[in-house]
Formats: structure tokens, sequence, C-alpha cells
């Protein structure tokens, strides 16, 4: 065994499957095994390729993978030293780009260097780190079936809303439309002096019900969307949305929501046009606020954390207007994207009823045009995210086009629908203190075909939203849980 570790870099390719299954496990049922095994191959071909390229230079196999190794080493390791650096330095120079890069680097070139013109024995180095790398995969393969077996237990104890199927129930279409950052009227009124009641009484008129002084439960979107769906709060928070493990909790919740899972057990198709992922239904558009599956493996790597905070910088620095402008649209983009793939949908005449999750980032940042749609300059659309004028301007083109979506909706319905519009927070983007309670002042409307709103209630929040509605048209007793709101800070937090 001995000869054979010390002979074969088998070191190299432990690499990225250490990597990988750590990854995964730390990540486990957010990640589907399937884009795991891919991104395994991914790395594996990667650590081929690098090998065999400095076995042009080296003519040496174990300094070939030693020297493949220290970059991928460098690439799988870079995000948790910085981290690490934060965590102990703050925001010290030590942390920055600007020192850690360099260093980096400068160490590479040492070490490749060193092992072109010293040429040391490798066969120890490759012995260590090939035992090393085995038992650390060993370790997490026997945490993770351990865990596999713990959450399985788990998740069949743990339905803490309990819904009983109605046969003899209607089974409308059910269209959830959420409008990102959509301030409620008190924050427009308060703070913007805008009127928005010619909207809501639009809507009214439509037959939709506006609830008085309704609000979200988090101030943040993955946060909030998770207790929409699940009708319940997120239990054990760290009260920091830079947390892995609530990040973790919030998409786990969202891609095994109750609420989904319980309407497609009674008949119906879902439809996913939001920015989350869901059981066998992904995201249709370009990551933008959420990270994509094997993004939660992923994030902590060189590549991802220089495109994340230096992308930007570096295309506007280099004057790469080709990907300055798609950075810059990428929301604009993902928005048709998500509004064609809706109302394509309408036109799917299909037996089954269907539930179908729309989410935009309208009004929400960058905003794009002003009220007739006219496009501000795309070069310079991000440094007014703060601007409360053109918050303003773009929720009135954002108005028009909800009006436009939901008339469609009703339209191509051979029955009345269950419509839900709603915000997921309040207005976020603010330059001088204000009370919390503004964080979570959204935006909601709700049409029902029984058109019997009385569940509804002063101040109710999205945790409820379904559970009255189910209790309305689907004959659920779920009790009311209290309106509250936790703040999710900025904080980081491991």
């Amino acid at each position: 065994m001995r000869p054979f570790l010390r002979k074969y870099p088998v070191f190299l390719f432990c690499l990225p499957l250490f990597f990988v299954l750590h990854g995964y496990r730390e990540n486990f049922q957010l990640v589907p095994y399937r884009d795991a095994l891919r991104l395994l191959g991914l790395y594996l071909f990667i650590s081929i390729l690098l090998w065999g390229a400095f076995m042009l230079l080296y003519r040496h196999s174990i300094r070939a993978a030693m020297a493949a190794f220290v970059l991928l080493f460098v690439q799988f390791f870079f995000g948790p030293v910085q981290d690490f650096l934060k965590s102990v330095f703050q925001e010290a120079f030590i942390t920055r780009y600007s020192f850690l890069l360099p260093l980096v680097l400068i160490i590479v070139i040492i070490l490749l260097v060193r092992f072109k013109i010293k040429k040391p024995p490798m066969e120890n180095s490759a012995l260590y780190f090939s035992l090393l790398l085995f038992i650390l995969v060993v370790l997490d393969g026997i945490l993770l079936v351990s865990q596999a077996a713990f959450s399985d237990k788990k998740e069949r104890l743990q339905h803490t809303v309990q819904l009983n199927k109605c046969p003899d129930c209607k089974q409308p279409d059910i269209w959830l439309i959420v409008t990102d950052e959509y301030a409620g009227l008190q924050t427009l009124d308060s703070f913007f002096n805008y009127d928005n009641r010619p909207f809501l009484s639009a809507l009214s008129n439509r037959g939709y019900f506006i609830p008085e002084k309704n609000h979200s439960n988090y101030n943040s979107t993955p946060f909030s969307i998770a207790s929409l769906l699940n009708m319940d709060y997120l239990a054990n928070l760290k009260g920091s949305q830079h947390s892995k493990q609530d990040i973790s909790n919030c998409y786990q919740s969202i891609r095994k929501s109750r609420l989904i899972s319980w309407l497609q057990e009674n008949g119906y198709d879902f439809k996913n046009f939001s920015l989350f992922d869901f059981n066998n239904q992904p995201s249709p558009v370009a990551p933008g606020l959420v990270p994509r599956s094997t993004g939660f493996i992923t994030s902590g790597t060189l590549t991802n954390r220089v495109y994340k905070d230096l992308g930007y910088h570096l295309v506007t620095t280099l004057h790469l207007n080709s990907l300055y402008k798609q950075y810059n649209l990428r929301d604009q983009l993902n928005n048709e994207k998500i509004i064609q793939l809706s109302l394509a949908a309408m036109h799917d005449k299909k037996q089954k009823p269907r539930v179908i999750y729309t989410h935009l980032l309208l009004p929400h940042y960058p905003y794009y045009t002003d009220r007739n749609g006219k496009p501000y300059d795309w070069k310079t659309i991000n440094e007014y995210n703060n601007d409360r004028n053109r918050y303003i301007e773009y929720l009135q083109y954002s108005n028009q086009r909800i009006l436009g979506f939901v008339d469609s909706v009703s339209k191509s319905s051979a029955n009345p629908p269950i419509i839900v519009l709603t915000g997921d927070h309040g207005f976020r983007q603010w330059t001088t203190p204000v009370p919390d309670s503004f964080l979570y002042d959204n935006f909601q409307a709700i049409r029902l075909p029984s058109g019997n709103y009385n569940g509804f209630y002063k101040g109710i929040s999205l945790v409820n939203l379904f559970r009255v509605i189910l209790n309305t048209e689907f004959k659920q007793q779920l009790p009311m849980l209290a309106d509250s709101t936790v703040t999710i800070t900025n904080k980081y937090s491991q």
C-alpha cells in the first residue's frame, strides 16, 4: 500500500473528492447528489488537465501532481482561510484582497519554482497527503451516512402544520405572485410622500381584498419565503442572514415547502417561476439573490469569492462592456424571462389544477426604468440603489406590469383562480435610521373564488396568509400564529 501511495498521485484525486464530499455533507439535502457527482467529475477532469500540463514542465509524475495539488488547494480553501482571518483581524489590511491575492500568488510561484529548481523528494509528502485525505474522506463518508439516517427519521417526525385531505373541495388554480421589496402603504405615505391608493383601488375594483397593516415576519427574502410557504416560523435562527446554517435551513425549508407538498399530494401540478430551487424543479433563471445547487459547496472557492466581491469592479475597470452590461441588466432579464414563462403557463391547458409561483424583482433595485418604462443608463444603474425617487418611479412602472399580469391570469383561467399578490418584506435601502417596523411593512392583495375574506384581519403577517386561505378554501382548521417579526442582521456569522 505504502509503495503505491508513494509512487502514484492518489492525493491529487483525493483532494477534490474530499472537498466535494465535505461540502455535500455540510449542505446535505440542499445539493442533489447528481449535481455533486457532476461537480466532482468536473474537478477530477481539471485535476487531470493540470497534472498533464505540469508533467510537460517537471517531467516527474509526483512533482507535477504536487504542483496541481497546490493550485487546487488554493482554489478550494481560499474562502475558509479568508473567513478565519476576518474573524481574528476583523477589517484589518491582512483580510483585504489587495494583500491576500498578491500573497497567495507569491507563495504559489515560490512553491512551483522550488519544485522545478531544487527538485525536492516528494514521495513522503505524497504518502502523507494521500493517507490524510483518505482518512478525512472515510470520516466524512461515515458522518454522511449517519446524517442521512438521522435526517430521514427527523423528516418523518417534524410536520408542525397538520393538514387534512379534502377530496370534495374545489381545486382552483393557485397563483402566488411575489413582488420583491414592495413597500406597504404606511411606508409610502410616511417616508416617500407617495399615495399608492389608486393602484390598490384598481386591484379592489378587480375583486382583490387588501388587508390593512399587513406585514412580513422577516426582513430578508429567503426567510420570508420559507415562513410563507411553510406557514410557520423558522426554528433555531442565529439571527444573521450571513449564517451559513440559517441560509441552508431557509433553502431546505423552501425546497420541501409544506404548502407546495400538500397541494401536490392533493392532485396539484407545481410550476416554479421563482428565484428558488424546489424538489425536482430548479429556478429557471440565472442566480442572483440565491445560490444555486452546487453553489452551496463552491461558495468559498477562490474564483467564486473573486467573482462575487471583485467581479463588478473588474469588468468596470477593464471596460468589458458586454460583461458589464450583462451584469447590470441580469435582474431585468430574469424578470422578463419569468414573466414570459408565466404567460406561457397560462395558456398551457391541462386537466390537473396548478399552483404557480412567480417571483419578480419588482420594484426591487436596480431601478431599471422610470414610471413610463423608459430605461435609465445601464452603466450607472447600480449607483442609484438607495435613490428614493427612482424607487417610486420604478414602483409606478411595476404597478402597470402587475396589473397587466394579473389581468392576463384572470382572462386565461377557465375557472376563477386563487391569486395571492404579496411583497416579501418592506423597503430596506434606508440611508437614515427608521423604526424596524418599516422593514416589514409590505404589500398584499388576495383574490379568492369564494369571495369570503372573513378570515383575514388587520395586521395579518405572511406566516398566517396561507393558513387563512387553506381554512377558507380547503376546509382546514389551522390556528393563527402570533404576528411577530424577526430581524435578520447583516453581521457576519459562520
